[in-house]
């Protein structure tokens, strides 16, 4: 599986390092200074992952699962403390209410 990882932190360093290790190819993995707002959730990027990581902090999670949402991808997110937008997250994952 091609996996991108969006969080820099330990948390995205141990899902490399685990999914590496069960063979997976990690084909990138963004921090916060190339993923402001979600801007390196790029089509390219995306496209070339079958699955995303979103380990961030909850101030960027939101912004990055809708980003993730739009575009159609597969995301496990491992991000707590947004429950307060899980509603709208959701309705972007699912298309619809």
């Amino acid at each position: 599986m091609r996996v991108g990882i969006v969080g820099s932190g330990k948390m995205g360093g141990e899902i490399a390092s685990i999914a590496a290790a069960r063979g997976h190819h990690v084909v990138w993995a963004l921090g916060s200074a190339e993923n402001g707002a979600g801007s390196g959730l790029t089509p390219d990027r995306l496209q070339a992952a079958d699955l995303v990581f979103e380990f961030t902090e909850p101030a960027a999670a939101v912004e990055n699962l809708l980003v993730l949402a739009d575009a159609g991808a597969r995301a496990v997110c491992g991000t707590t403390g947004w429950t307060r937008d899980l509603p709208r997250v959701t309705e972007a994952f699912l298309g619809g209410p």
